[in-house]
């Protein structure tokens, strides 16, 4: 907390010496380092949750201080290998048609979106139901960003969980260029790439 009361994400060096203020957040945040250490996410969380973080998604440059800010309801984020892109998630809730309209028949849905950190531009990829193991660690994703990821080492692809139509889980690949439909490569509750 700063001297005037804001929460912040702040830089220091080594010694635990402040640099500088990346930016500030309302409630609560989750962050995450891009792997050429030259840029930070984070998420400004606005809402009150039992865990994880909801928000605007902001990527800040901590040479230039150039900040990009997208999204009012991102709940988690990955860095692209190459520091290039961020893949983030958006929750959507929609009725079940076979469960009515009551708050226990909604189904989450998440939209997956790539910003091109260079641009700011931003753009949907994909909306679907993610399976309960991927939902788990949705509120977590901060804390495994560091060890697993869903991007493909060479940036092109992402991994997915989710539910098909029928109910069944399974495994998809995600072009990050969107250019291509995703394609399931078998059933599965959980997948991450390898970092090689």
């Amino acid at each position: 907390r700063s001297a005037d009361g804001k929460k912040e994400i702040i830089l220091t060096d080594g010694t635990g010496t402040f640099e500088k203020s990346l930016g500030s957040f309302k409630l609560n945040t989750a962050f995450g380092w891009s792997s050429d250490s030259r840029k930070v996410a984070f998420i400004d969380g606005t809402q009150s949750m039992a865990a994880g973080v909801i928000g605007a998604l902001n990527v800040v440059d901590i040479e230039t201080d150039k900040k990009v800010s997208v999204g009012e309801n991102v709940v988690a984020f990955y860095w692209s290998p190459n520091s290039e892109k961020v893949a983030y998630f958006i929750p959507l809730l929609m009725n079940d048609p076979a469960g009515g309209t009551d708050a226990q028949s909604q189904q989450l849905l998440l939209q997956l979106n790539m910003l091109d950190v260079k641009t700011g531009e931003s753009r949907e990829l994909f909306t679907y139901q993610p399976t309960e193991q991927f939902k788990s660690i949705l509120p977590y994703f901060d804390q495994y960003h560091q060890s697993n990821t869903i991007w493909s080492p060479d940036n092109n692809n992402l991994v997915l969980s989710f539910i098909d139509q029928e109910g069944n889980p399974g495994i998809a690949i995600v072009a990050a260029s969107g250019q291509l439909e995703p394609r399931q490569l078998a059933q599965g509750y959980l997948a991450f790439w390898s970092w090689k």
